[in-house]
């Protein structure tokens, strides 16, 4: 009688156990309800009396995971009453080592939190999942925001919003380490995430903030290269990354696949051709990159909203999840957007050193903070298209201008945990 109550419960573990190491190792798509069994030691039958597919087994792995991270950083229901906490530079240390646990939780687990990526950008229901996930991380953050506009900060905004920022600059970042697109070990990564959250729930400065003012193809060749960039960008946007063909790219710009392959040698590389295309209209960013960063004034919200204003016009775009999908499924374009990260990082690097002379940022490496940004401002607008984030452009822009604010004038360093 005891083994027979007892050997449902191991069955199910074995499976749990199987799930996360298949997962872990083989990715989303590689990984299917035979190879989950035949490493538990089960039957395939034997799979369908405990879970529906392998999309719940996945959803129920990643509870578990999350649910190992003690303390406020995250709970499906949070039972500790912060709504009046006040923090204060001397409470920083604690809030870093909050981080730092979340951080290595899921760090140790990287395998598992990229595939869940990779499920989540094919599948509605782990969609919707990660939907939930991000606004339960949001709703501690929120907490703190809402104190924080009790005190004058965040003055204009939806702490809604900046809660979903601040928990998509967490989230993000440590998926970006996972695919090698942000440098720096778990420790690294908690600190410089600490340094750029902290300030924005932290600093109270009160100012006012003055407005301010606002090779060679021939013509052929390019115009042929645009219809098949145009006709990627419609098909991946109805049929994602995994089920857009060359055949229907071709067909789509009026040409044959031979003449594809005269300009792309491959889907990925017409994909990258996109996000260059994509990118195009970020030229202030490119051409003067320098120059342009080193002429915008930090402290004026107007300049910071401006920026953000043409990044979520970039990034607004219907393909928006089969570039996702492409990201995180093929190496190639995971270094493609690396590319992108490392070259507009440059003159991100060089603004935050040059506000470290003056007193600012001090809490973080502008290497590690630059590509944190970068990936936070580009992925929530990612997600604010695809529906995670639920805020018009505006509003995008104006609570991001409002989180970078908060760090990029942070008036001095704190005593952080080394």
């Amino acid at each position: 009688m005891m083994q027979q109550s007892v050997a449902p419960i191991q069955t199910r573990d074995r499976l749990l156990e199987s799930a996360f190491s298949e997962f872990s190792e083989q990715g989303y798509y590689k990984t299917n309800v035979d190879t989950i069994t035949r490493r538990a030691g089960v039957s395939h039958g034997t799979f369908y009396l405990y879970f529906k597919n392998k999309n719940e087994l996945l959803k129920l792995v990643i509870q578990d995971l999350m649910q190992k991270i003690p303390g406020i950083v995250y709970r499906v229901t949070s039972p500790v009453n912060i709504q009046d906490m006040i923090l204060t530079p001397e409470l920083l240390p604690e809030f870093e080592q909050a981080i730092r646990i979340f951080v290595e939780t899921l760090a140790n687990a990287s395998g598992l939190i990229k595939a869940f990526m990779q499920g989540m950008l094919q599948d509605r229901e782990l969609f919707s999942f990660s939907i939930h996930l991000v606004r339960e991380l949001a709703s501690i953050f929120k907490m703190f925001v809402k104190t924080a506009q009790k005190q004058g900060r965040f003055r204009g905004c939806d702490a809604t919003i900046i809660a979903e920022i601040m928990s998509i600059c967490l989230s993000t970042s440590i998926l970006m380490r996972a695919t090698d697109i942000i440098a720096g070990n778990p420790e690294t990564l908690a600190r410089n995430i600490a340094g750029i959250l902290y300030p924005a729930l932290l600093f109270d400065q009160d100012r006012r903030f003055p407005a301010r003012a606002k090779e060679e193809t021939s013509a052929k060749k390019k115009k042929t290269s645009k219809a098949l960039i145009e006709a990627a960008k419609h098909e991946l946007a109805i049929h994602g990354y995994f089920d857009t063909k060359i055949a229907a790219i071709a067909k789509k710009a009026g040409l044959s696949r031979g003449t594809f392959y005269l300009y792309f040698k491959d889907k990925d590389e017409i994909i990258e051709a996109v996000f260059a295309d994509m990118l195009s209209t970020l030229n202030p960013f490119r051409s003067g990159a320098d120059d342009f960063f080193q002429g915008l004034d930090m402290s004026s919200i107007d300049d910071l909203i401006k920026i953000n204003t043409v990044i979520i016009e970039v990034f607004d775009t219907p393909f928006n999840r089969a570039l996702l999908q492409g990201t995180f499924c093929s190496e190639r374009l995971s270094a493609n957007y690396k590319r992108f990260i490392d070259i507009y990082s440059t003159p991100i690097i060089a603004k935050i050193s040059m506000l470290q002379k003056v007193g600012k940022c001090q809490d973080v490496d502008p290497d590690i903070a630059a590509q944190i940004i970068q990936t936070t401002v580009s992925y929530t607008a990612f997600l604010r298209n695809l529906g995670i984030i639920m805020c018009t452009k505006r509003e995008f822009a104006v609570n991001m201008a409002w989180f970078l604010y908060y760090f990029l004038n942070y008036p001095s360093g704190s005593a952080l945990l080394r």
